[in-house]
């Protein structure tokens, strides 16, 4: 697969159809002209019908402009993404609203991992590697029966701390709603590690000896990360058919529309 340059990730045409479309977002740090400054980034991630990733989009949000997202999303149409199946995005009116616009059918889910975020914005240092598994655990069960088990022996694991107890009591209801999903498709649909890779490769963009001062100056110096996570899989061939027919069983009059396409 050939690298791609900047005009090539702002011109190039993508494909018709996506199963899901997700929106990680960091807070990193850039340079203005007088001062150090932090601001949200967003990344958009694509995978197709065939199971391949794709970054159709890197951007910092404008919150004083209500156009904003619509407007990404018309340069995302005018691209060749004719459907999206399922879209994840932290929850913000403006991406939904402008989302649903051009895409009116697509099914829009709260990201896990911004409930997460929400948990985790009080602590005073970073969670750790232990705590950050048991959370994802918490939407990655068998089934929810066996979430129920894993939310009481979590509760009871951090017993200790209050803060977590009433947080965790307070997202219970938006947990559970997950499980309308299957267990294949949460998976997709919660990329865990696919979304701390990329956090970690974000972060890096914080700690450059020379900061970038606009979103060109980011979308290059991200552009060798682009390149690699482009030429990777998160499924292989096997898991990917496998989860196709799991789709397949729900979804079967979209999916039969652009499956030879």
């Amino acid at each position: 697969m050939e690298t791609i340059n900047l005009t090539d990730f702002q011109k190039r045409k993508f494909k018709n159809f996506y199963i899901t479309l997700y929106v990680v977002t960091k807070e990193i740090k850039i340079r203005t002209d007088s001062a150090m400054t932090e601001k949200n980034l967003h990344i958009l991630i694509g995978i197709d019908i065939k199971g391949r990733r794709q970054i159709l989009g890197v951007y910092f949000d404008n919150t004083n402009d209500n156009r904003f997202w619509l407007e990404k999303f018309e340069d995302i149409k005018a691209r060749g993404v004719e459907k999206i199946l399922f879209f994840v995005t932290p929850k913000n009116k403006n991406i939904e609203k402008g989302l649903k616009i051009l895409y009116n059918d697509v099914e829009i889910i709260n990201s896990p991992d911004e409930i997460y975020k929400n948990i985790t914005q009080f602590f005073a240092e970073r969670p750790s590697r232990k705590m950050q598994i048991n959370f994802k655990d918490l939407f990655l069960k068998k089934n929810i029966e066996e979430y129920r088990i894993d939310l009481d022996f979590f509760k009871e694991r951090y017993i200790d701390n209050k803060i977590i107890n009433i947080l965790i009591s307070k997202k219970e209801a938006e947990i559970e709603k997950f499980y309308k999903y299957n267990y294949s498709l949460r998976k997709l649909l919660y990329p865990y590690y696919l979304i701390r890779e990329m956090q970690k490769n974000l972060n890096k963009l914080t700690y450059r000896e020379k900061l970038c001062t606009n979103i060109n100056e980011v979308i290059e110096a991200f552009l060798p990360y682009i390149n690699s996570f482009e030429q990777g899989r998160s499924y292989s061939k096997v898991e990917w058919l496998e989860l196709m027919s799991d789709i397949y069983e729900d979804y079967s009059e979209v999916l039969e529309e652009y499956i030879n396409g």
